[in-house]
């Protein structure tokens, strides 16, 4: 016998597929609203490091031989290595065309984080 499926109970592929639709019509609203921030909040979704973390990270970070990035002090005074997926990479790479590999790697003006929720909340993301 096959049990019957709750009315109000999602199966793991469609939330899954849900989660994807989520972030694919995200990256399309960003793209159209926030072009220059597509690669920050594919490299945020993608890691999932905290905000500070992020804007906080270097070129000099990026071991892009191994594909990680290493963050040698965290909020809680540990060092944590992210692996980078394709996802983040091709964000990157089209982000930093031709820009210094020096320095921050999202170098942004005034405070990301209020950027980072402007971007959200604009985009009718919440």
């Amino acid at each position: 016998m096959i049990p019957k499926k709750n009315a109000g109970t999602r199966t793991e592929n469609e939330l899954r597929y849900s989660v994807r639709r989520w972030v694919f019509l995200a990256v399309c609203i960003i793209r159209e609203k926030y072009p220059q921030h597509v690669a920050e909040f594919i490299f945020a979704w993608n890691t999932g490091l905290r905000l500070s973390s992020q804007y906080d990270a270097t070129y000099e970070m990026m071991d892009l031989t191994r594909n990680v990035l290493d963050i040698p002090r965290t909020k809680n005074d540990e060092a944590v290595h992210v692996p980078l997926n394709s996802d983040v990479l091709v964000a990157s790479v089209r982000c930093h065309r031709g820009g210094s590999a020096r320095g921050r790697y999202f170098a942004t003006k005034g405070t990301p984080q209020s950027q980072f929720s402007a971007m959200i909340t604009g985009s009718s993301l919440r």
